[in-house]
């Protein structure tokens, strides 16, 4: 499946990628992971309820959130961030 960002994610994106070089590798192997196996285990895949019914959340780190919409032929995903920052 096409991930897409959209612009406030790829903002959120570029500053973790300069403050935190580990974590921007933690993503990136997400990243893979949702394309070739999004119902693995490790990314605790769930819907979101409340104001952000129409997205999906996957795990990053213990602390670290990606939320997302499904689209017919693609992910775009929307915001990274901790529970509280993305909730």
């Amino acid at each position: 499946m096409k991930i897409e960002f959209d612009r406030k994610f790829k903002r959120q994106l570029k500053k973790i990628s300069k403050k935190d070089k580990q974590l921007y590798k933690i993503f990136l192997r997400k990243l893979d992971l949702l394309k070739e196996k999004p119902d693995h285990k490790s990314l605790r895949l769930h819907k979101v309820s409340g104001k952000r019914i129409s997205s999906w959340s996957v795990t990053i780190t213990y602390k670290v959130r990606v939320l997302f919409v499904l689209r017919k032929k693609s992910i775009l995903l929307t915001d990274i961030g901790s529970h509280d920052e993305v909730y």
